[in-house]
């Protein structure tokens, strides 16, 4: 019997706060292939391709620092959209616990 692994990905402002930033941790928390253009519409276009179990995880106390139109909430956005779209990616808000 095979155990199904699960990548979990935390994720703090610091990591998603700017493009170069997201970029970055995006492509080594994923093991995202080179041609990876570094941009959200990249991330969309690869999230759409991931048939592990990726649970993206972020603390409830986070939100607070991130700008209602800054990088990290577009980022958001794309992991949101992302876990509607592909069932093998989830997005998760925790307490820190």
């Amino acid at each position: 019997m095979t155990d199904h692994l699960i990548r979990r990905v935390v994720l703090t402002v610091e990591k998603i706060g700017s493009r170069e930033s997201m970029a970055s941790f995006m492509k080594e928390a994923l093991q995202l292939p080179d041609y990876f253009g570094g941009n959200l519409d990249a991330l969309s276009d690869l999230l759409s391709e991931v048939t592990e179990e990726t649970v993206f995880e972020i603390e409830e106390s986070e939100l607070a620092f991130i700008p209602e139109e800054g990088y990290a909430a577009k980022t958001l956005k794309v992991l949101d959209r992302a876990a509607e779209e592909n069932p093998h990616i989830h997005l998760y808000l925790t307490d820190g616990f």
